[in-house]
């Protein structure tokens, strides 16, 4: 078999395991707190790391009001799935303003409990997503504890919640990794079939 070949045969075998590579999974996360009668429950993507930290890009969960404090009658239930992304071009773990200039965000989330300055699975600044129209912000104040604010007709309305825990449900594969894994694979297939097509 000649040079030219060898080079299609090649090519070929890079196309087809390039069409056939899945892509790199995302690190998914479940968040889950209560306190005065409401409680959140999260589920989160999020593809790259940051320190300790995860960048968060989805969201999806359902927060739930049983009124037995009456000062939170108003606040807006049910389940959502969009978040307030990080301005493009902004670097990962910056922290943004919100659409309504309200909230000051940093989608970042620290899976172990601990992690972060605060002692909370969020930081200060928080994850930030829509509920229908309503801006949500929800972030850590320390020890285990949390608030969940909402932007209600131009005014805050938040409780404290308690007992908030993360969990790491599923583990991505490192971009890189997977790049190298496969590189390394076609590098010894390539050189197999050269071998048996040369000698």
């Amino acid at each position: 078999m000649g040079k030219n070949a060898f080079r299609i045969l090649a090519f070929a075998c890079v196309a087809l395991a390039l069409v056939c590579v899945p892509a790199a999974m995302a690190d998914t996360f479940t968040f889950s707190a209560a306190g005065d009668g409401v409680s959140v429950t999260v589920d989160m993507t999020g593809y790259t790391q940051v320190g300790s930290a995860f960048q968060i890009t989805s969201v999806s969960g359902t927060i739930t009001n049983d009124n037995s404090d009456p000062g939170l009658n108003n606040l807006v239930t049910g389940s959502f799935s969009n978040i307030i992304p990080l301005p493009a071009g902004d670097p990962l773990g910056t922290i943004f303003i919100t659409p309504s200039g309200r909230f000051q965000v940093d989608n970042l989330l620290y899976p172990a409990l601990g992690n972060d300055v605060a002692g909370s699975s969020f930081d200060s600044a928080g994850l930030a997503f829509y509920i229908g129209g309503t801006e949500v912000n929800l972030w850590g104040n320390g020890g285990g504890t949390y608030t969940l604010d909402e932007l209600v007709n131009g005014n805050y309305l938040g409780t404290n919640l308690s007992d908030g825990t993360a969990e790491h449900v599923t583990y991505g594969t490192p971009e890189p990794v997977s790049l190298i894994l496969f590189g390394t694979g076609l590098a010894g297939i390539g050189g197999f079939v050269r071998r048996r097509l040369v000698g």
